[in-house]
């Protein structure tokens, strides 16, 4: 089974999490950088700007990145920011979702289920779960 994870981490814990899970499984990783970058001068700034962004469901623009057609899994880990998927995972989603697209076949979240899966998705290939709302 070919894998992928696909994460976005502002302080490391996302980031540490996938590199060990992608050890232990032996899987790819692809890191999702946003051109614009969260981290701000203080820790209430990152946090207000980052929630807000979370909150108004904003997709920031992201440096380039590549992925394949051909994964069986892509593995998804990002915090949860107020409550909602970080911005860079919301792009990320919204970029690959393709109706017709059947290359993979089901996705996983590192945030709570440290790699198991959270449901099954319905014929169409789509994730209609409330973590991925466009």
């Amino acid at each position: 089974m070919k894998r992928l994870i696909v994460y976005y981490s502002l302080e490391g814990n996302t980031e540490y999490i996938a590199e060990k899970l992608a050890e232990n499984i032996g899987t790819e990783l692809l890191k999702l950088i946003p051109k614009k970058s969260y981290q701000q001068k203080s820790t209430f700034a990152k946090y207000f700007w980052g929630g807000k962004s979370a909150v108004m469901a904003e997709k920031p623009e992201l440096e380039p990145y590549k992925i394949a057609d051909d994964y069986d899994e892509i593995i998804i880990g990002f915090p949860v920011w107020a409550g909602n998927i970080t911005p860079p995972i919301r792009t990320f989603v919204s970029e690959n979702e393709q109706p017709s697209y059947t290359g993979y076949k089901s996705h996983k979240h590192l945030d709570r289920y440290a790699g198991e899966p959270h449901q099954e998705h319905p014929q169409d290939g789509r994730c209609h779960c409330k973590d991925h709302r466009p």
